[in-house]
């Protein structure tokens, strides 16, 4: 049996046999050695047994943007304590409210919202049907697992409002840090689009990039972050895009029309 060590440990008492598309694409981006050490048939982590725990502690440059503070330095302190920070994730859906009360109209339908990696699910190339050139794939979600809102790290007292209004950050002993983990190896590196107030504390809002780096898009660029689309390329969206084209690459098979020069 292997054993835990102390600096890699799940505090939050969750376990998860799923695997992110990070770790499954480790072969492909000149990672094979650092793929040979990770067990794929196992959990990605679990802290009854876990075979993956150094694999997970590695920090990948790849995953992480240079703009970011820490660099590579960072790590879970919560969830899975030790596991190396990730500043990218898929876009895996948008949510029903920003139909019904951000743009005010009926929820397209569960499919319709979907983002190329739905959750749960085998997700097939052949089901983005509004084109590759059309959908987001990834996004920066970055400077975890430290808070950041609109005006910079979130303290103490934008966290009392926060709290009021969502439950994605917790105050970890006066540190505040993502629920769902920060790792680039964590299933939960992707996220749903909920849209958010222009100070990043309620969710639901119209801004869709640079509110929160909590299940939200967020860079430390200028006025933007980058997105890998389905096709491969690489885009700057700037943070003022409006929400309707915004919400049409984010969907794979939404049906909309895109027109956006982002």
């Amino acid at each position: 049996a292997q054993t835990i060590p102390s600096h890699l440990t799940n505090d939050s008492g969750t376990e998860s046999a799923f695997q992110s598309w990070t770790t499954l694409i480790l072969p492909y981006i000149e990672q094979n050695n650092l793929a040979d050490t990770f067990d794929f048939k196992e959990a990605w982590y679990d802290d009854a047994a876990s075979t993956n725990i150094d694999t997970i502690a590695q920090p990948l440059n790849l995953f992480i943007c240079p703009s970011a503070p820490g660099s590579n330095k960072r790590n879970d302190p919560y969830h899975v304590i030790g596991a190396a920070a990730g500043d990218y994730g898929s876009i895996n859906e948008v949510k029903k409210k920003v139909y019904t009360e951000v743009l005010g109209v009926d929820d397209p339908g569960e499919a319709a919202r979907a983002g190329l990696l739905s959750k749960f699910e085998e997700n097939r190339m052949s089901s983005c049907t509004d084109g590759t050139s059309n959908t987001f794939f990834v996004a920066e979600c970055a400077g975890q697992p430290e808070v950041w809102v609109a005006n910079g790290k979130m303290t103490l007292d934008q966290f009392a409002i926060y709290e009021t209004n969502d439950d994605k950050v917790v105050n970890f002993g006066g540190r505040l840090v993502p629920v769902d983990g920060t790792g680039w190896a964590d299933p939960d590196c992707g996220f749903s689009i909920n849209g958010a107030t222009s100070d990043g504390l309620d969710k639901y809002g119209r801004s869709m990039i640079n509110a929160i780096n909590v299940s939200e898009v967020y860079a430390f660029h200028p006025a933007g972050a980058s997105f890998a689309m389905a096709d491969g390329s690489v885009h700057f969206v700037r943070e003022t895009i409006d929400v309707e084209p915004f919400v049409a690459l984010c969907t794979r098979s939404g049906g909309e029309v895109n027109t956006s020069d982002y």
